[in-house]
């Protein structure tokens, strides 16, 4: 059986951006835990930074798969 192709293929560069992205909540994660434990506000912002994550990581799939084609081509049209 021959190899398939995705049905569009995705923008690099903009992958690049969300990992990039993906990458800087990881690390902002990872600051917090270390310096700002302690303080009680510490959970909230965590959980916010969870959430960002889980959307970016959404985002990234979307890229990957080609099913962010159509609302990108409609947001670069808008500039």
């Amino acid at each position: 059986m021959a190899s398939q192709t995705p049905k569009q293929s995705f923008d690099q560069p903009r992958f690049e951006r969300s990992e990039k992205l993906q990458q800087t909540v990881l690390n902002l994660m990872i600051e917090m835990k270390e310096m700002f434990s302690s303080y009680q506000e510490y959970k909230t912002i965590i959980m916010n930074l969870t959430t960002v994550s889980k959307e970016l990581n959404s985002i990234r799939i979307k890229e990957i798969t080609g099913d962010m084609t159509n609302e990108f081509s409609s947001i670069d049209m808008e500039k």
